[in-house]
């Protein structure tokens, strides 16, 4: 199985360097439910090793509030995950938002504009 360089799942044994749907998976769900962000350009051959060269868009914009990212949490059908501090859940679309902290936001013209959240299909 081919996997790329830097990038590791947990296993029941470990951590595993990643396939590439691991790490493809989490950019498709976040792109699907929330902005367009990154973008894959390319794959570089690395001395036989594959490295997945991507884009994301500049933002520039302010951190947001707590209260900021809970109401665009729920606005999107999600519910937070009880005793997982910045986890959500949304069982319409059967997915669950791990890392949705302020810091991981920025608020864009008044809006959250989620960006390295961490999806996760259930």
């Amino acid at each position: 199985m081919a996997h790329l360089a830097g990038r590791f799942v947990k296993s029941l044994t470990g951590w595993l360097p990643a396939s590439p749907l691991e790490y493809f998976d989490p950019w498709a769900i976040h792109n699907d439910l929330f902005s367009k962000l990154t973008q894959v350009v390319g794959i570089l051959d690395s001395a036989g090793c594959p490295q997945i060269l991507v884009v994301q868009k500049a933002l520039q914009g302010e951190i947001p509030t707590i209260s900021d990212v809970d109401t665009f949490m729920r606005l999107a059908g999600f519910e937070p995950v009880q005793n997982i501090e910045f986890a959500w859940r949304n069982d319409g679309v059967g997915v669950s938002i791990f890392d949705a902290r302020p810091a991981n936001f920025l608020s864009v013209l008044g809006n959250p504009v989620p960006f390295d959240l961490i999806p996760v299909r259930f």
